[in-house]
């Protein structure tokens, strides 16, 4: 034979004989004398670039002859290189050198576990046959060397060395070494037992010391977790053939840093994780037929303060809650039980990101006795945070009636996080430390105007997006009129006539006021006005939402029928992102000189607008790594 092409002929043997043979590909030579009388073969092939399925084996060399005892001479070399040779000097017995034979050969059988290999094994082994030629017995060692051993799951690459021993019915591994990247280093013992390489039985320990890294993920919108993750303690895999063991016993340790994301879990488009009316739980999968193989697992896993925690409520919003806890976790899994996970954290310190989308945004600390506890399923764990924001403000806007200027004091707001891991509620409270010691008489004047928890809320927006209170909506029911109720018609009409108008575009937003003259009479008949008020916003995004363009015109009537155009008045703002992030703009606007008088001056600028978002100053300060 001289270059014979392999994949063409694997391909037209194949339905000619009616079996289903591998793919291959190479170029086959070889030259074979056959004698008949007594009956002998001698001669040599080679298999050239041989590729055998999704193995690649370089050259393989054959020389051989056989009368009364077959001598076989096997060789395979990667490139100049003999990395394997093999030699079968009768029917019970084959010889194997193996120098610095190639690991990665052996990636195909791991391709679907998300394993790669890359490294060297080198060694003797002594193969005992039976004559079927079936191994019965290997006797020697292999020095493996896998400069990295890589497992997609977890994002990990390590660094393996030790001695491979081969006995009668015994392959194992004593204080194997495994290194991370940061140059920690585990123990590895293994042991494999079987008999005539049938009725596998398998244990694997492993030793983890101080800050071993066993996970390194980096963000994904999509996966349900990911972060870097160190521990200590000690795991074992064992089984056989029909069940597989995996137990666990961890405690985490510093430069843990793990984040869940729990919109994750719901699918994009979904809205802010805190929920204030409405949402429902994610659909759970129905569960699949049990698997052949009988996996078992329990993961015990102590919570230390090293470790830092994340919760994202909302990825596009960056609403988050970011601390560090203690606490013991459980996670159970076997055929007849899907995954389970029990018990609870502790927090000791965090802060909640809140966010309102591009309105505004918060952090918070997070006041340390917080929990969060599994009982069951992983993704319906219970919240019980309490966030803390501190800050000064007037409660003035709260005391229409107070005679004499109130200043600024300390206000704390609390914002109850609580209810299901996958949609928490949010309870709003606001308290006035200093007051409740120093000043019980205006604190009982301004608890009133904070009666109701609609009002707790809309107060505590204010202070988080503002920094101040703003007038109290409760008003005394018994200065209401007709014209009360008519001004809170035409409010709804106007929302209702803005609402179907900002439908008509998504590129455009169009909201309309309309105050009758009379509207105020009721509430304050020597403020009320005389002319009847409308106005008008407008909002246009263009180009590709790189340009917005935002007002408002305003105009007063005395006889609700005609306008004078002197009476208008309005503002424009524009802003051009020059990038597609958003850091840098291009912005002017026009606007009166006075939002309280209506003087006919305009004030006009034009700038520019640089700006980052970041959670720490160490974020702020770091060299971007995009290009």
């Amino acid at each position: 034979l001289d270059r014979l092409p392999v994949a063409p002929w694997l391909v037209m043997l194949g339905p000619s004989t009616g079996v289903a043979l591998p793919q291959g590909d190479g170029l086959l030579h070889a030259a074979f004398d056959i004698g008949l009388s007594p009956f002998s073969v001698k001669g040599t092939a080679q298999w050239e670039d041989a590729r055998f399925e999704d193995f690649d084996l370089g050259d393989l060399c054959l020389n051989a002859s056989w009368s009364d005892q077959p001598r076989l001479e096997f060789e395979q070399f990667k490139g100049e290189d003999e990395v394997l040779h093999a030699e079968m000097t009768s029917t019970e017995a084959v010889a194997l050198n193996l120098f610095d034979w190639p690991l990665e050969q052996l990636e195909p059988l791991f391709t679907d576990a998300g394993v790669a290999l890359k490294g060297s094994a080198t060694g003797k082994l002594a193969v005992s046959l039976q004559k079927n030629g079936a191994p019965t017995s290997v006797q020697g060692d292999l020095t493996i060397d896998a400069q990295a051993l890589s497992i997609g799951a977890t994002g990990m690459t390590y660094a393996l060395k030790g001695d491979l021993d081969f006995n009668d019915g015994l392959i194992g591994m004593d204080m194997g070494q495994i290194m991370d990247p940061n140059g920690q280093r585990s123990l590895l013992n293994l042991s494999v037992l079987h008999t005539n390489f049938s009725d596998w039985n398998y244990d694997l320990g492993l030793e983890l010391p101080e800050a071993f890294q066993v996970m390194d993920l980096a963000a994904d919108r999509s996966k349900l977790f990911y972060g870097s993750v160190l521990v200590t303690g000690d795991a074992n895999v064992s089984g056989t053939a029909d069940n597989l063991s995996i137990q666990v016993d961890a405690r985490s340790a510093e430069g843990t840093q793990f984040t869940m994301p729990l919109d994750a879990m719901e699918g994009p488009g979904i809205p802010s994780g805190i929920r204030f009316t409405g949402g429902s739980a994610a659909d759970v999968p129905e569960d699949k037929a049990p698997s052949p193989l009988d996996v078992s697992m329990a993961i015990e896993i102590e919570v230390t303060p090293e470790a830092e925690l994340s919760l994202v409520l909302d990825q596009q919003a960056g609403e988050r809650v970011d601390g560090r806890a203690q606490g013991a976790l459980s996670l159970v899994s076997n055929r007849n039980q899907s995954l389970a996970m029990e018990g609870g954290l502790e927090i000791l310190e965090g802060q909640y990101r809140f966010s309102l989308r591009d309105l505004f945004t918060k952090t918070i600390d997070v006041a340390p006795g917080g929990r969060i506890d599994w009982d069951g399923n992983p993704y319906e764990a219970r919240l019980d945070l309490l966030a803390i924001a501190s800050m000064k403000a007037s409660p003035e806007p709260l005391l229409p009636g107070i005679m004499y200027p109130v200043g600024k004091t300390d206000v704390e707001v609390g914002m109850g996080i609580s209810g299901e891991l996958a949609s928490p509620t949010l309870d709003f409270s606001i308290s006035f430390p200093t007051y409740a010691k120093a000043d019980p008489e205006l604190l009982a004047q301004v608890q009133p105007a904070l009666a109701t928890p609609e009002e707790t809320q809309r107060q505590a927006f204010a202070l988080l997006a503002a920094g101040q209170f703003i007038p109290s909506d409760k008003i005394n029911s018994n200065t209401l009129g007709r014209a009360t109720a008519a001004a809170q018609a035409t409010d709804l009409v106007s929302t209702g006539v803005s609402e179907l108008l900002s439908n008509l575009s998504d590129d455009v937003e169009i909201g309309l006021r309309y105050l009758p003259s009379a509207s105020g009479a009721a509430i304050d008949p020597n403020s009320a006005s005389a002319e009847d008020a409308f106005e008008m916003d407008l909002g246009l995004n263009l180009l590709n939402d790189r340009l917005k363009i935002s007002g408002t015109l305003g105009a007063r009537s005395p006889d609700g029928l005609q306008v004078d155009p002197a009476a208008f008045t309005g503002a424009i703002d524009l802003r051009y992102q020059l990038t597609a992030d958003g850091r840098w703009e291009l912005m002017g606007y026009s606007k009166p000189e006075s939002d309280l008088e209506n003087s006919g001056q305009y004030r006009y600028g034009l700038g520019a607008v640089y700006q980052v978002r970041f959670d720490h100053l160490r974020d702020f300060l770091r060299k971007s790594e995009a290009p």
